[in-house]
């Protein structure tokens, strides 16, 4: 229950949805190119930070989603 648990909420949550996707393909990325870690560490602390703030109700998840898209 737990994994299509959380696949729904990616479908249903377009920040959530769209911080997967760009995090995928930045460790990707990092994989192919070590060089690129510290640049995703810092994202990644980023985009998490404001993951959170969205679950708190602090961002909507147009701001969060819009923060992601624009540093993915």
């Amino acid at each position: 229950m737990g994994k299509l648990y959380y696949t729904e909420r990616l479908k249903q949550n377009k920040a959530m949805g769209e911080y997967r996707r760009t995090y995928q393909q930045k460790f990707m990325q990092v994989r192919k190119n070590k060089e690129l870690a510290k640049d995703f560490e810092n994202w990644k602390k980023q985009a998490k930070e404001k993951i959170n703030l969205m679950k708190k109700g602090t961002l909507t998840e147009n701001e969060a989603y819009e923060w992601i898209l624009k540093n993915s």
